[in-house]
Parts: C-alpha cells; structure tokens; sequence
C-alpha cells in the first residue's frame, strides 16, 4: 500500500470519526429536547387532571390555579383552556371564560361540543347573536348534534321566533325523543298556537323520572291542564291540578289553573278558594286578579 493512499485512509477515517461525533452529539441533543417537552406536557396533564378533582369537589379557586398553571407550560393544553374556562364562569368572570373557551374551540379545530358551551354562555349573557354564530357553527359542524339544534332552538325562541325555534325542537325530537327541556319548550310553543292535541302527545311522552324536584313536575301539570282545557276536558285537567297542588307546595300560577279548571268545571266557589290562595302568594297576579273579576261577574 502507498503511502498516499494510507494517508487517504486515515482522512476517511477521521472525517467519518467526526461526521459520527456530529451526528451523535446532535441526536442526543434532539433526544434531550423531546424529553424535555415531553415531560412538560407530562406536567401539564397531571395539573389539569388534579384541576379536574378540586374542580369537581368545588374547590374552584385551587382548581383555576391548577389550570391556569398547565395553560402557561403547554399554551396549546385545550382542554386546560376549556376546564379553565368552566372554573372562570362559575367565578363570575365571563369575559376571560369566553377567551379560554374559544382557544379550546380553536386548538380542537371547533369541536362542537365547545361551540356549544360558548354559544349558551353568550345566550347567558343576553348576547344573543353572538350565541345564534355558534349554534349555527356547531350544526354546520355536526348535522347529528341535537344539543346543537337544542341550543339554536331555545336562541330562536328567545329571539321571538316560534316557528323557526319549533322547527328546531323537532329536530332535536327526532334525533333524542326524550329530552324533557325540549319536550316542553315543544309543547309550549303548540299551546301559544291553541295545538292542545299536539301539546299533550308531546307531554305524554316525558316520564315523571326525568325531573329532580316536585317544581318541574308541577310545571308539567300545568302544561297538560292547558292543553286538556284547550280540548275541553276540563274535569280532566281539575284531577291533574288537584293532584299536583297536594303532592308539594303550589306557586300562584298553579293555584291560578286550579281555579280557572274549577271555573270552566261549574265549581266558582271552589275557583275563588284558589284563587284566593294564589292572591296570598302574590297579590299582583294578573291572571288570577282576571278571574277573580270574571267570576265576579258570573257567567
């Protein structure tokens, strides 16, 4: 072997020597870099997770701190921003949970289930177009979203738009038959146009189980009393009040039905009795201060 052709190896060999130590050295450095974010992330979730327990304990000040914490280690943490958001609402500080609540929409490339939540926190707010975008943005996003038709439904109605609010709610209907909140809202919107037969098919359909309290059950009472005095069964819809004034305490609008079913049911000194009843409740009670002047009157 010439003697220039092992000076030749020896280059090749300390040029691949270094080419390798590059190589290596930048490796490790990219290796350290990811474990290095990695584990950020890392810290972040477990933050957001511990967020997620206080918040669900009611701990919220603890729980914000947490997930304000993971949003400033990982900016682009959505559902950080989203549990953030919730925390910041129930403080009070709406304007910083809409912020959180829309970085969340944005990180999830709008996800409608946040565009949803940000849409009933503008409706809260009395923002109302502001929450018709995003309902409308959700049901572009999800066609199958019946919360999403529930929403622009309940914004619709709010809006003074019974026609385009039912056409909604039956949508919501034929996608989730038994959501009690539509169900109602249904039925209202039939009694307002004098549809009893049809508010009371919708009503018949929502199970006592799905309410919690004797108040949202007396208002289902009330709903189908209107709508069996709309059809003319008046003795019908006295069994019903009857029974719901007896099994909790009764508001005014309720003693107010009570006394118009026994008023249409040839009963006027019982009517007056609930209607007195309604007055001792609230003594500026249009409807029944209406009736009482009615029956006054006689028939």
């Amino acid at each position: 072997m010439t003697c220039t052709m092992v000076i030749f190896l020896k280059r090749s060999c300390l040029l691949a020597s270094c080419l390798f130590l590059v190589l290596f050295c930048t490796g490790c450095s990219l290796l350290r870099n990811r474990t290095a974010e990695e584990d950020t992330r890392l810290q972040a979730q477990h933050l957001a997770n511990r967020g997620t327990e206080l918040m669900q304990r009611g701990q919220l000040q603890e729980a914000g701190e947490l997930f304000a914490e993971a949003t400033r280690l990982v900016p682009d943490h959505e559902r950080g921003h989203a549990e953030y958001a919730r925390v910041l609402w129930k403080q009070g500080r709406q304007e910083d949970a809409i912020i959180h609540m829309k970085r969340a929409a944005r990180l999830s490339a709008n996800d409608p289930a946040y565009l949803i939540e940000i849409g009933q926190m503008e409706l809260e707010r009395g923002h109302l177009e502001l929450a018709l975008e995003n309902a409308e943005a959700a049901v572009r996003a999800d066609a199958r979203s019946f919360e999403a038709f529930a929403l622009r439904g309940k914004i619709r109605d709010r809006q003074g738009n019974p026609d385009r609010a039912l056409a909604d709610y039956l949508q919501v209907l034929g996608l989730q038959p038994e959501y009690a909140e539509v169900q109602l809202a249904t039925a209202r919107i039939y009694l307002q146009r004098r549809r009893g037969q049809r508010a009371l098919a919708i009503l018949s359909r929502v199970p006592d189980m799905q309410f919690s309290d004797n108040e949202q059950r007396r208002t289902v009472a009330q709903l189908k009393s209107r709508a069996l005095k709309l059809l003319g069964r008046h003795d019908d819809a006295l069994q019903l009040l009857l029974h719901a004034v007896r099994n909790g305490p009764a508001d005014a609008d309720l003693y107010f039905e009570l006394a118009e079913a026994q008023w249409l049911s040839g009963q006027p000194e019982n009517a007056q009795l609930a209607l007195r009843q309604a007055l001792t409740i609230n003594p500026e009670h249009a409807a029944s201060r209406k009736l009482k002047e009615s029956i006054a009157v006689g028939p």
